[in-house]
C-alpha cells in the first residue's frame, strides 16, 4: 500500500495503533486457521445438495444460506470459539500495535497490574473474568456441537 501511495510508512495513520488496528491485525493473525476449518467444512458437503438446490432455483446466496452454514456450523463454532479465545489471550500483537492512549486487552492489563502496579486482586478478578469469558465460548461450543 505504501507503493501505491495509500499509506506513508514514516507517518503511519493514528487509526492502525487504537482498537481498530489492534483488531485488523488480530483477525489477520487468526483468519488463516479459521478459513482452514470453515474451508474443511465447507468441502464436506455433498454436492448433490447443491446441485439439487440449484436444480430448484436457490439462488447462490440462498445455497450457502440454507444449506452450506446449517451442514458447517460445527466447524463454525470451532472456528469461532479457537479465534476469540486466542484474541483473549492474545498479548504480543496488543503490545506491540497498541499505544499508550489506545483501549487494552484483558492480559495486557493483567500483566500491567501485576507487574507495575502491585495490584493483585484486580488482576485475578480480570483473570477470573477472562476465565469466565472463555468458558463461555467453550460452553456455547460443546452445546452446538451435541446438538449435532
Amino acid at each position: 500500500m505504501s507503493q501505491v501511495g495509500l499509506i506513508n510508512l514514516a507517518d503511519p495513520p493514528s487509526i492502525a495503533f487504537g482498537w481498530i488496528g489492534i483488531a485488523v491485525s488480530l483477525i489477520w493473525k487468526n483468519l488463516a486457521l479459521a478459513v482452514l476449518l470453515v474451508l474443511g467444512a465447507y468441502r464436506s458437503v455433498d454436492e448433490t445438495f447443491l446441485e439439487a438446490a440449484r436444480n430448484f432455483g436457490a439462488s447462490g446466496f440462498r445455497q450457502i444460506k440454507d444449506i452450506l452454514l446449517p451442514m458447517s456450523k460445527a466447524s463454525l463454532a470451532v472456528a469461532s470459539a479457537f479465534m476469540f479465545t486466542s484474541m483473549l489471550a492474545s498479548f504480543s500483537v496488543p503490545l506491540m500495535i497498541g499505544s499508550g492512549e489506545s483501549p487494552q486487552m484483558v492480559m495486557i492489563d493483567v500483566y500491567y497490574r501485576i507487574n507495575y502496579q502491585g495490584d493483585y486482586g484486580t488482576a485475578n478478578a480480570l483473570g477470573v473474568v477472562s476465565y469466565l469469558l472463555a468458558m463461555g465460548v467453550a460452553g456455547y461450543y460443546l452445546r452446538t456441537i451435541s446438538q449435532k
